[in-house]
């Protein structure tokens, strides 16, 4: 999930029993078998399940909904800044990108991808 979430970075989860269905744009974490933690960006949701992938990933990934601990809400950085990720203009312009990507041919999804990258340097702030 680079730029935006870096090593050292903690999140702010919302657990799924208390967070509203994730939509596009969100970011959701899941446990794997390993124990590990993984956070993506949905692109598109559909009734039981997330098509997701890393914003410096070039894979989609599909997720069922009862897969997924929560969905990100804060993120505070190794430096000690608090980012609010539910605030409506982050929540808007991820949203948009997402969409876009998910109806963009191939070819051309590279370039929400740069805008993405571009919004998650800009929310993070330079560091």
């Amino acid at each position: 999930m680079a730029p935006l979430i870096r090593p050292g970075d903690r999140l702010v989860v919302r657990w799924m029993e208390t967070a509203t269905a994730p939509r596009a744009g969100d970011v959701v974490v899941r446990r794997c078998d390993d124990g590990l933690f993984v956070a993506h960006r949905v692109l598109r949701a559909a009734p039981c399940q997330v098509v997701s992938k890393g914003d410096a990933s070039i894979y989609e990934e599909k997720w069922d909904f009862q897969e997924l601990w929560g969905v990100a809400q804060g993120l505070e950085t190794a430096s000690g800044r608090s980012i609010d990720l539910g605030g409506a203009l982050q929540r808007t312009v991820f949203r948009v990108l997402s969409l876009a990507h998910g109806v963009l041919p191939p070819l051309l999804r590279k370039f929400p991808r740069a805008l993405m990258w571009a919004a998650a340097c800009v929310v993070r702030g330079r560091q």
